[in-house]
């Protein structure tokens, strides 16, 4: 929407994968001496925190306040998937762990290709709500020449300024909808395990493998 470059756009979003960094590891070890369900709640409130102060992004969003979001998100997200997988295989027997592991995988990565389907349709679907502006700003955006739209250069600053407005509501919608779904993660939740789990697993390298 701005311009930036792909090593820009990189970098506002390479917050997120600092704040898992720095809570992986603790959440981690937060499991294993209080049990998973406590800290996979704090990260979902976080995660929900995080996507929530994107619902009000538009183009005049400043950086500082997406990264501060992302940063929470990254928070969030390193707090639940490592606890999530230690509980859930930690309730296996030593001969079911390969093939439990291995299922986590697989379903781990259909929901991530479910998960960019369904956010490029509702990205999508709000663009060509207001295709009579947004189309035009696409193809500014991309050189073209106000006068081969017919458009004035006035007209065309009109244009875009519109444009850049209704992609950045639209991204604020998807991130409605990824909020609600987030928060309702909450719910399943609530009914893991309080207590540290009876054997310890290596989450990190069975999500690796």
């Amino acid at each position: 929407m701005r311009g930036e470059s792909p090593l820009a756009s990189g970098w506002l979003v390479a917050p997120q994968g600092f704040g898992a960094m720095l809570t992986m590891p603790v959440a981690g070890f937060l499991a294993d001496k209080i049990g998973p369900g406590k800290v996979v709640l704090t990260g979902l409130v976080l995660d929900t925190i995080g996507m929530g102060m994107m619902i009000v992004v538009d183009d005049t969003t400043s950086y500082a306040y997406i990264i501060t979001a992302f940063v929470i998100m990254g928070l969030g997200m390193g707090s639940t998937m490592m606890p999530v997988f230690t509980a859930a295989l930690a309730s296996l027997k030593a001969h079911d762990v390969a093939r439990g592991s291995t299922l986590m995988n697989i379903t781990q990565q259909i929901s991530i290709s479910v998960g960019t389907a369904l956010f490029s349709v509702l990205l999508t679907a709000g663009y060509n709500q207001h295709a009579e502006v947004v189309n035009p700003t696409l193809a500014l955006q991309n050189g073209a020449d106000p006068a081969s739209l017919g458009l004035t250069q006035a007209q065309a600053d009109s244009v875009t300024a519109q444009g850049l407005h209704f992609m950045g509501l639209a991204f604020g919608d998807a991130y409605l909808v990824a909020t609600i779904l987030v928060g309702l993660c909450l719910i399943p939740a609530f009914f893991l395990p309080r207590k540290p789990a009876e054997k310890s697993v290596d989450a990190a390298a069975v999500m690796v493998g």
